[in-house]
């Protein structure tokens, strides 16, 4: 069986060749070539199977999968399924068992195929002999998995017999092929390079306003100048590569030094020579000159940039110069005289520079302590973030363990209870600390926002939620008046929510039992999403909204009726203000409380 199928390999990659010649003329770029070469693979999967390997009635090995995945990956999905239909449909007629399982062998070859061409152009995946390999390893192992859904002693007998010898020599064989088509499309891809980097060099030479030539090495004779040499000389493309070409230069001792220089050091580099023009006149020229090979011949690669027009430029400059000359004098004096008035001048502006160099010492003075402060206030705020928050995140979590009895029973309800108290209280503090970090990334500059589109309905249901237990142990009822249409706003929802519990928090807090308390929002004619939060608690005077708003403060009234940090007010307007919104407040002492938040309204 191994020597059957390394014929049937042997058979694949002799095809190879003509596939080379079909390759070459039609590019895969193109939809007809790439039709082309998915018939003619599929051509060679028939001639793959027409001397097939009959493992059993109906089953068969041949090399078609070699070929299928190979042309999958250098063609592309075009050749790939054409030649998948093309070796399926010859499988179907010929029948028997594996025809069917044949066809998902077909299929996981092309597909393998594709990831590999994939993987080569967007993700860098490696080409040559190891790789091929691989590929072919990766390939036939694909195919051999197909082999379970053969009948089962059909099966037991290909995976024990027929497994080896077929990934043996038909992995190494798509190695193989899959190499040669590689050294194919790297010599087409030399080729083209080559043709369009020759197209280029005359579209650029053609171009180019400085003249340029190539001549031979040993007689000069002109093997290709560009236009603007045709035209200066008066040569045409006829007189390329004649035995002897016309002597431009007009000092021939010069020419044997410029050519002697280019052979001993190989270049020559802006050197100034004068050439004689058909017509007598003479021409300046900065020639760089370079040995090259042109078509297999050694010659001299000449370029020239006219510089007759300077040089004409140049002497009647110097007629003009004796007129400068005296000019020069009389201008000189004037600016000695105004040299010395501009003297004068800077004198009284150093003097003034002095003294602004002093309203700026102090103000770099002052920027380098306010730095070194802004420092000082990060690091104090991350090692309090840290420091504080590990150690309460340990007390929260083992007295919650503790409270709900997770370990075991606790055995005295009084502990428990005390657990309770130490989790409330390790959550207010962890929460007092959440404010101050908040409020100074705030004021840094350092809170980012992740704004969204969020529903208002959902998100004050969300943040009443929240609060309705603290709510109800106190009877204060808490009602939601919603509009009729859904309304959304564009804003970080965790922090909106954050802002709303603070505001119905505080409303809880200051609001006396039995009281109520009212949430709404709505849409103020497209120009601005309003919420707002009314209490009938204990409310506030004009001086208590102006304290209250600053951090660590809280109006008196306030202070005598519940405990507070006085941070959910200033944080909570300071969230506001970063999504371009404003919150307004509306209080009385005994009055109640209404806090309005505005946002700007989400363009449509």
């Amino acid at each position: 069986m191994l020597v059957d199928l390394a014929k049937s390999a042997a058979l694949v990659l002799s095809l190879s060749f003509l596939l080379s010649f079909i390759v070459r003329r039609w590019q895969q770029e193109q939809i007809f070539g790439q039709i082309v070469s998915g018939l003619l693979f599929g051509g060679i999967c028939i001639t793959a199977m027409a001397a097939p390997i009959e493992f059993a009635e109906g089953v068969i090995f041949d090399a078609r999968f070699v070929i299928l995945s190979v042309g999958s990956f250098y063609g592309g999905p075009v050749v790939g399924v054409i030649a998948g239909i093309i070796s399926s449909v010859y499988r179907l007629s010929i029948g028997g068992p594996g025809a069917v399982v044949s066809i998902g062998a077909v299929a996981t070859s092309i597909i393998i195929g594709l990831s590999y061409r994939y993987g080569r152009k967007h993700r860098g995946w490696p080409v040559g002999p190891v790789p091929f390999l691989m590929f072919g390893l990766v390939v036939h192992l694909g195919v051999t998995l197909w082999f379970f859904l053969l009948p089962p002693d059909i099966a037991l007998r290909a995976i024990q017999n027929a497994a080896v010898p077929f990934l043996a020599v038909f992995a190494p064989a798509t190695a193989v092929f899959a190499f040669i088509l590689d050294d194919i499309d790297q010599r087409l891809m030399t080729e083209r390079a080559l043709r369009e980097s020759e197209v280029n060099f005359r579209s650029v030479t053609e171009l180019a306003p400085t003249t340029l030539a190539i001549s031979r090495q040993d007689d000069g004779s002109i093997l290709y100048a560009n236009g603007t040499f045709c035209d200066t000389f008066g040569l045409s493309p006829k007189d390329f590569g004649v035995a002897k070409s016309p002597d431009y230069w007009k000092d021939p001792e010069k020419r044997l030094q410029v050519l002697e220089q280019v052979r001993a050091t190989g270049r020559v580099d802006s050197t100034a020579v004068t050439a004689i023009k058909p017509d007598g006149t003479h021409i300046h020229l900065l020639v760089s000159m370079r040995p090259i090979v042109f078509h297999g011949q050694e010659a001299f690669l000449a370029v020239g940039q006219d510089i007759t027009r300077r040089i004409n430029m140049e002497r009647d400059l110097e007629k003009s110069r004796d007129a400068l000359r005296k000019a020069h004098d009389e201008l000189e004096e004037r600016v000695r005289e105004r040299t010395r008035e501009l003297t004068r001048e800077i004198a009284v502006r150093e003097h003034a520079e002095e003294e602004l160099l002093a309203s700026q010492q102090e103000l770099i003075k002052a920027k380098d302590y306010a730095e070194l402060c802004s420092q000082a206030k990060s690091a104090f705020l991350a090692n309090m973030s840290h420091e504080l928050r590990t150690p309460l995140n340990a007390i929260i979590g083992f007295s919650d363990t503790i409270n709900h009895q997770i370990l075991g029973p606790i055995g005295n309800e009084t502990y428990r209870e005390y657990s309770g108290h130490i989790y409330n209280s390790g959550r207010h503090l962890l929460q007092i600390i959440n404010d101050i970090l908040d409020i100074s990334a705030i004021e840094a500059g350092k809170l980012t926002l992740y704004k969204s589109d969020v529903d208002l309905s959902e998100l004050v249901q969300a943040s009443v939620m929240l609060v309705r237990e603290q709510a109800s142990q106190k009877g204060v009822d808490i009602s939601i008046a919603a509009p009729p249409s859904v309304l959304q706003l564009r804003a970080d929802e965790l922090r909106v929510r954050q802002v709303i519990v603070n505001l119905l928090t505080n409303a809880v807090k200051y609001t006396p039992d039995g009281g109520e308390i009212s949430v709404s929002y709505n849409g103020d004619s497209g120009r601005f999403v309003e919420i707002a939060v009314k209490d009938t608690g204990i409310g506030m005077d004009e001086a208590g909204i102006v304290k209250a708003l600053r951090p660590f403060e809280r109006p008196d009234n306030h202070e005598q009726t519940a405990e507070g940090t006085g941070l959910g007010l200033p944080l909570s307007k300071q969230l506001v203000e970063l999504h371009e919104g404003e919150m307004l407040i509306d209080s009385s002492p005994g009055e109640g409380t209404l806090v309005r938040l505005r946002f700007p309204m989400p363009a449509s």
